[in-house]
C-alpha cells in the first residue's frame, strides 16, 4: 500500500471514528484565567461548543476577548481553568497531535528552503526519504508553488510563505487545522487569492477548520458557521449557521442578498462587543 493510500485510510478512520457522533471537538463549560500581577484575569468563561468533523467555523469578536486561547486549549497548549475539552472523545490532556496549528506569522525556518520547511513534520516522523521527496513535491504543487522549491522565505513573498505554512500543515495529516488570523497581514487582492485556495484545500481534505479572524466579510464568506464572542471573560454570544451554498465564488459572494442579510446580523451582535460610544 502507498504512503498516499495509508493516509488516506487513516484519514478516513479518524473521521469514520469521529462521525458515529458526529462531534470531533466537544468544549463543556470551559473557563481560562490567567495570572497578571498577583492577580487572575478571567478570559473566557462558560464556554459551550461542538464541532462536527469536516466543519469550518469562524470565530470573531473584540481584541484580546480569548479567542486564540481557545484555538490554544483545543491545541493542548494550555489547560483550561475550568471545564473540559475532549477531541474525539478523549479529554485534551496535552499536546493535541491530531490538530495543525497557522499562526498569523508564519514561523518559517529561516535556514530551510521552501520544500525544507514544508518537509519539518516527515523529518520529525523520520519518513524515509523517497516517499519524503514525494510527498513535499506533491503538496508544494498543491500550493502552486512549483519552481520556487529551492528558495529561502526571505526570497519569496507574504502569501508565498503564508502557502508553504498551509503545505507544512496539511502535510502530516491532521483531523483538524486552526488558523489564528493566517491572511491578516496581506493586501486585500492577495487576502482574496488565498481564501479561494484555503476553500478548495478544505474542499479536497474535509479537514475541520476553527478560524480566527478580525473580518466580518470574511468569515461569511468562509465558514459554516460564524461564532461571535463576547467581551473578556468571552463566552459565545451568537452561534450562527451561513446557509450560502457552496461552492463559493468568494469575489461575488459578497454582492448576494444573503450575504447582506447575514452581514447585518452578525455585526449588530458585534457591534455591542466592539463599538465605544463617543
Amino acid at each position: 500500500m502507498t504512503q498516499r493510500a495509508r493516509d488516506a485510510t487513516e484519514r478516513a478512520t479518524l473521521r469514520t471514528s469521529a462521525s458515529e457522533s458526529g462531534v470531533i471537538i466537544e468544549v463543556r463549560d470551559v473557563g481560562k484565567s490567567f495570572p497578571l500581577e498577583g492577580k487572575e484575569v478571567k478570559v473566557l468563561s462558560g464556554i459551550d461548543l461542538d464541532v462536527t468533523a469536516g466543519e469550518f467555523v469562524a470565530l470573531i469578536g473584540p481584541s484580546g476577548c480569548g479567542k486564540t486561547t481557545l484555538l490554544n486549549l483545543v491545541a493542548g497548549l494550555v489547560q483550561p481553568t475550568t471545564g473540559q475539552i475532549r477531541y474525539e472523545g478523549h479529554e485534551v490532556r496535552g499536546i493535541n497531535t491530531h490538530v495543525g496549528y497557522v499562526t498569523q506569522k508564519d514561523t518559517l525556518l529561516p535556514w530551510r528552503t521552501v520544500e525544507g520547511n514544508i518537509a519539518v513534520a516527515l523529518d520529525v516522523q523520520r519518513v524515509p526519504a523517497a516517499e519524503k521527496r514525494q510527498r513535499v513535491q506533491a503538496f508544494v504543487k498543491k500550493v502552486g508553488l512549483s519552481g520556487f522549491e529551492r528558495h529561502l522565505p526571505h526570497q519569496i513573498s507574504g502569501g508565498m510563505r503564508s502557502r508553504v505554512a498551509i503545505a507544512r500543515t496539511l502535510i502530516y495529516n491532521p483531523t483538524t487545522i486552526i488558523m489564528d488570523e493566517p491572511f491578516a497581514a496581506l493586501d486585500a487582492l492577495l487576502r482574496l487569492r488565498l481564501q479561494t485556495e484555503l476553500l478548495d484545500i478544505w474542499s479536497e481534505f474535509k479537514t475541520t477548520i476553527l478560524y480566527v479572524t478580525h473580518d466580518l466579510s470574511e468569515a461569511i464568506a468562509l465558514a459554516d458557521r460564524v461564532l461571535v464572542f463576547t467581551q473578556r471573560p468571552a463566552r459565545i454570544k451568537l452561534d450562527q449557521r451561513v446557509e450560502l451554498p457552496r461552492p463559493r465564488d468568494i469575489s461575488k459572494v459578497h454582492t448576494t442578498h444573503e450575504f447582506g442579510e447575514l452581514y447585518d446580523l452578525l455585526w449588530r451582535a458585534l457591534r455591542e462587543e466592539v463599538w465605544i460610544e463617543g
